[in-house]
């Protein structure tokens, strides 16, 4: 079984006072180098040092990313450092690392070196991926997981895509591992030993999906082109989201619901996409994978939606964990749903969880989290607008 401790910090500007306030959090905790450390902070906590000092004081790995805010338990804020100390005396934890060049051959050759380490270092058959992807990378979050996927057969991978609020660019958005920090690289964990990880997802409630689907007939990549033999701009106009042969304004806030054509050993649950922008050519840019053969609706999504799926997740995790570790994100598209208080859902997470529960909520920019899984094997998947929580 794994334990775990949660610790944060406001302070910025000081990292010799952050890094006292966190360890006096630990405390009573006896800390040892075979820990390990999920990080969550917004940006501020990087440039400061207060991060890497952080990194330095403690004799296990930190590993994770930036996010917008955070919660833990009791407490929920932006401009946070948050870090959760997993431990266990039957659980063994490796963290791994590696570059994404350009190319997706060398993405492969990258991360499949780095995995093979890694699992060496490990030296037991893991039971879980905790992974934590890049932002501003020419790759999709699906190819990732499809990697992870392949190079451990089928392990359940759970993680998320690197947040930052800068407007516009997201510049700020990093991995982590250690004290240092990265733009440009896939930070994770393998976790082996005597572990069965549960997963829970919110994205779309049934309620506020179209009640028809369209099956895409072109794409390329994450571009939608066609949908039922049609121009997608077609499909758009017979449910009111396009006319006179233009998108309605604001339509990249609506998300695409997506069935991947079923295949041996994989299920056809429904992922949420978002669609990030329409090209002079009238294709939609997705944020993930748009195959042919998928089947295509569209939901709504304001404040309630986000809300009540995200307390019927939270409803569940009570039930289930039962002391248990918690690790969550949520979607920056579900926090700008949000409206002018940002902090809705995460201080909803406070006080929807009991005060001793254990747990750590964070927002990313894209979410990666099992579908279903079956003897050990998981149908991964990449996720747009999703509340996802893996129940350790």
């Amino acid at each position: 079984m794994i334990h775990s401790q949660t610790a944060f910090t406001y302070e910025i500007d000081d990292p010799s006072i952050a890094v006292q306030e966190i360890m006096d959090q630990l405390q009573p905790l006896t800390l040892t180098a075979d820990m390990v450390g999920i990080v969550g902070c917004s940006f501020d906590f990087v440039e400061s040092g207060v991060m890497a000092a952080l990194a330095e004081a403690l004799p296990f790995p930190l590993v994770g990313e930036t996010s917008i805010s955070q919660a833990i338990p009791s407490e929920a804020g932006l401009l946070m450092l948050t870090v959760m100390v997993l431990y266990s005396d039957d659980c063994r934890f490796a963290v791994g690392i590696a570059d994404v060049p350009a190319d997706p051959g060398g993405l492969r050759a990258s991360l499949a070196q780095s995995y093979r380490e890694t699992s060496a270092l490990l030296g037991t058959k893991e039971k879980l991926i905790l992974a934590f992807l890049p932002l501003l990378t020419p790759h999709t979050g699906d190819l990732y997981v499809n990697l992870l996927s392949e190079f451990s057969d089928h392990t359940p991978v759970f993680g998320s895509i690197a947040a930052d609020d800068t407007p516009d660019t997201y510049a700020g958005a990093r991995t982590v591992l250690g004290s240092e920090a990265f733009p440009d690289r896939i930070t994770y964990v393998l976790i082996g030993g005597e572990l069965e990880p549960e997963f829970l997802i919110a994205s779309l409630s049934n309620e506020s999906r179209l009640p028809y689907w369209g099956e895409i007939t072109d794409s390329e990549g994450t571009l939608l082109k066609g949908v039922n033999g049609e121009p997608a701009l077609t499909f758009m106009e017979s449910i009111g989201l396009a006319n006179g042969g233009k998108f309605r304004p604001g339509i990249n806030s609506i998300p695409f619901l997506v069935r991947f054509p079923n295949k041996a050993g994989l299920d056809d649950v429904a992922v949420a996409r978002a669609l990030f922008m329409i090209t002079p050519e009238n294709y939609a840019v997705c944020g993930g994978e748009m195959p042919v053969g998928s089947s295509i609706t569209v939901g709504m999504f304001d404040r309630n939606e986000v809300l009540s799926t995200t307390r019927k997740v939270l409803a569940e995790v009570r039930q289930k964990a039962q002391g248990r570790p918690v690790i969550m994100h949520s979607c920056l598209g579900r926090c700008m749903a949000l409206g002018v208080d940002p902090l809705l859902e995460v201080r909803m997470a406070v006080e929807e969880m009991p005060a001793d529960a254990a747990y750590m909520l964070s927002y990313s920019s894209g979410e990666l989290c099992p579908t279903s899984v079956f003897g050990g094997q998981a149908t991964n998947r990449y996720h747009n607008y999703t509340f996802i929580a893996c129940i350790l």
